[in-house]
């Protein structure tokens, strides 16, 4: 795709800040906008910053990556639809707000959300949401939300790790949120830039500025905790400018405001 391209990191129903975002880039119909996952959840506006991103499409190319809330929200879906048939309890945890999202979206909206892609590659770079564990030496198949649960298990779950990895053990191993010991390290800070410049969201950096790593920057400033909504576009392999909207409140709490 020709014209500028633009990564924007973790809306999470954050619509104003998108909306004021976006109006930044002052867009073109040969422009392409990555949506880094994550567009939902947390904030208070989930479903219409979907719809957002879908008409968006009217104005420039769209990109929708997934973030690991699509996912969790495609398994939940999956989940209910089979509670209904056989009566199998939904025992996934933590989806209060689900049903309100999900019944807000329209069919074509629910289809933009599965068939958001595992990651995004332009110009030496990889969009994706989470990050890339050290012991992983080839990138898996760039497939949607809705053909990952497709595939084998053993693939997906291989494939699932770009979703959701932060830090990793020293045999470069992804580490579950909470469980990391004095050893591991933030999964970026160990990345060799084998796959090109990694432009991800998914870990919340609490600053002004997109975070820097040798080979990969962070976008999610935690815009839904009171931070940054922010974007990078990039030209020729360059990030050229970098975009951002301070959150207008704080709308949720995270993991680690929880934890201070």
């Amino acid at each position: 795709m020709s014209g500028r391209k633009f990564a924007i990191g973790d809306v999470h129903g954050t619509l104003v800040e998108i909306q004021e975002l976006i109006a930044q880039f002052n867009l073109k119909k040969e422009d392409t906008v990555v949506f880094g996952g994550d567009i939902v959840d947390k904030g208070k506006w989930s479903a219409e910053c979907i719809r957002f991103a879908f008409d968006l499409r009217q104005i420039c190319n769209v990109v929708f990556v997934a973030g690991n809330h699509e996912d969790k929200h495609y398994r939940w879906v999956v989940a209910e639809k089979k509670r209904k048939l056989t009566g199998e309890a939904n025992k996934l945890q933590h989806t209060e707000g689900f049903q309100e999202i999900h019944n807000k979206l329209t069919p074509e909206l629910w289809s933009f959300v599965e068939d958001s892609r595992l990651y995004y590659k332009t110009e030496g770079f990889v969009i994706l949401h989470g990050g890339i564990p050290s012991v992983m030496t080839e990138l898996p198949d760039d497939v949607s939300l809705k053909e990952l649960y497709g595939i084998g298990s053993r693939k997906r779950d291989f494939a699932k790790h770009i979703l959701r990895t932060r830090y990793v053990n020293p045999k470069g191993f992804p580490v579950s949120l909470g469980s990391e010991e004095p050893e591991d390290s933030y999964w970026a800070d160990s990345y060799d830039g084998r796959f090109g410049t990694v432009l991800f969201g998914h870990q919340p950096f609490m600053e002004d500025k997109v975070k820097r790593f040798d080979h990969a920057v962070g976008l999610d400033l935690g815009c839904v905790f009171g931070g940054y909504l922010a974007a990078v576009e990039i030209h020729d392999g360059q990030i050229v400018a970098e975009y951002y909207v301070k959150a207008k409140e704080q709308y949720a709490t995270s993991y680690y405001q929880e934890r201070e």
